[in-house]
This record gives structure tokens, C-alpha cells and sequence, in this order.
């Protein structure tokens, strides 16, 4: 009776979650539709690939989308640790969203193009609009995050650091600007992630994998 009420409960989980994908996508969908009836472009361009629409090399922006997939990895990680290790979740939903600022910032342009152009906000303060969320949420859990064991967290920072100094020098002066530029951040992002991965795969191993919307998940019943 226990057993067919839990497997009742875990199939509305499962059609929860599908329905709020659904509707999610709905959303998104319906918000691009407006707006191409207010503007004057093609709808396909909200949803073609841009090297197909604009005729560009397939290839090119390579190591920015590695790094937009690098950041989802970390967000991904951290909404399922919410979920799956109850201990740190607060910490892991915390940095995991941050993940996905920063992935969709790069996706979107954000702070080079979008706020600068559309919002009136200079990229600077935007670079430090994050410095001051990061730094706050290291404060936030200070005493999860000090250690030898975090060093990989620190060197991200560092490499990120790095990469918005040469952002701002002149390019004329230093010429391979973008190649550091880009090698740092992307650098960054790949060991941020790493942390992340690695930190959360300690959580799960300490414990058997529980989550408040479906319970204890088994070999069996595991997603």
C-alpha cells in the first residue's frame, strides 16, 4: 500500500515538473512573439541558430559558448544539489543561480551590449554589481568556503579577476588583449565549475540521496 502511494507520489512529482517546464516554454515562446509584433523582425531570428541566420562561420565564438556551458553546468549542479543534499543547499542554490547570471550574461551580452544600450548602465558597474553578489554570498557562507580544500574556488576568482584587468586595457598597446582576455575567463569558468561539481559529489556520497519533492531516491527509482 506504502509502496504503490510512494510510486503515486513520485509520478506527480515527475508530471509537476514536466508541467512547469511546459509552461516555462510557453512563456518564453508567447514573450518573443510579442515581441516581433511590436518590432520589425522575422520571428525565425528569435529561433535559429546565428551562424545560419547572419552566414557566419559555425565555429566562431567557440570559446565562449564552452564557457556558457561550463557556467550551466555549475547552475545545473547547484539547483539539483537544492534538492538532493539538504546540508548545503542553501550555499549550493546560492552560487548556482549566480552561475546562471553570469551564463546568461555571457549568452546575451549583457554587460557589453544590452545594459550599456538599452538600460543606460556602464559596464563597469555592472562587473561590479557582481563582484558585490559574489562577495556577499562568500560572506554569506564564510564558514563553508574557508580552507585548503577551497583553493580551486580561489584560483577561479583570481583567473576571473584577470580577465575583467585586461578587459580594460587598450588594445592597442596589447595587442593578444582578447587572447588572455578570453583565456582567463574561460579558465575561470572551468574551475569554478569543477568546484562546484567536485563539492556537490561530496555532499552526495556523504549521504543517501533524499530530495523534499520526491523523497529517498533509490538504484530503482532515480531519475
Amino acid at each position: 500500500m506504502d509502496k504503490g502511494r510512494d510510486q503515486g507520489k513520485y509520478i506527480l512529482s515527475l508530471f509537476s515538473i514536466a508541467l512547469i517546464v511546459f509552461m516555462c516554454t510557453m512563456i518564453l515562446i508567447s514573450f518573443v512573439v510579442a515581441v516581433e509584433l511590436r518590432g520589425s523582425n522575422d520571428i525565425a531570428l528569435y529561433f535559429r541558430d546565428p551562424a545560419t541566420t547572419y552566414n557566419y562561420w559555425p565555429t566562431a565564438g567557440l570559446f565562449s559558448y564552452i564557457g556558457i556551458f561550463v557556467l550551466t553546468t555549475a547552475a545545473v549542479i547547484g539547483v539539483f544539489s537544492f534538492f538532493y543534499a539538504p546540508q548545503e543547499n542553501s550555499l549550493h542554490l546560492s552560487f548556482g543561480l549566480f552561475s546562471l547570471i553570469l551564463a546568461l550574461d555571457d549568452l546575451f551580452l549583457f554587460h557589453e551590449a544590452l545594459a550599456p544600450r538599452w538600460l543606460g548602465v556602464l559596464e563597469t558597474n555592472i562587473f561590479l554589481t557582481y563582484a558585490i553578489i559574489a562577495l556577499a554570498l562568500i560572506v554569506r557562507h564564510l564558514s563553508s568556503l574557508v580552507g585548503k580544500a577551497h583553493f580551486g574556488l580561489y584560483l577561479s576568482i583570481v583567473f576571473l579577476a584577470a580577465s575583467i584587468f585586461v578587459d580594460k586595457l587598450d588594445p592597442e598597446i596589447f595587442s593578444y588583449r582578447i587572447v588572455f582576455e578570453d583565456g582567463f575567463k574561460l579558465t575561470g569558468y572551468v574551475l569554478w565549475s569543477s568546484y562546484w561539481v567536485r563539492r556537490a559529489g561530496r555532499a552526495f556520497s556523504s549521504r543517501p540521496l533524499t530530495s523534499p519533492v520526491l523523497g529517498r531516491v533509490d538504484g530503482r527509482s532515480a531519475l
